[in-house]
């Protein structure tokens, strides 16, 4: 799995206005209630889309949410 061109440019135009919070962002994601069902990158999900509501559209959250996953996969084979 791999992002398309669409999916880069979303993720990389967000990044820009998000790496100013990231500290912000990073805590607030912790402070999330989590549990088994709620996996980190869902927080994560729902951080970001209460910091930039404007630019968290539906494509952006699937990009994001690829993105994660494409993460989480990588870090899941690294460490296991």
């Amino acid at each position: 799995m791999s992002l398309t061109r669409a999916e880069r440019t979303i993720i990389v135009s967000m990044w820009s206005k998000i790496s100013t919070q990231a500290d912000a962002i990073g805590t607030e994601t912790l402070e999330r209630p989590s549990s088994l069902t709620a996996l980190p990158s869902a927080c994560l999900l729902v951080t970001l889309s209460s910091h930039v509501p404007a630019d968290f559209t539906a494509d952006a959250h699937a990009a994001w949410d690829k993105f994660l996953s494409i993460v989480s996969g990588v870090l899941t084979e690294k460490y296991r």
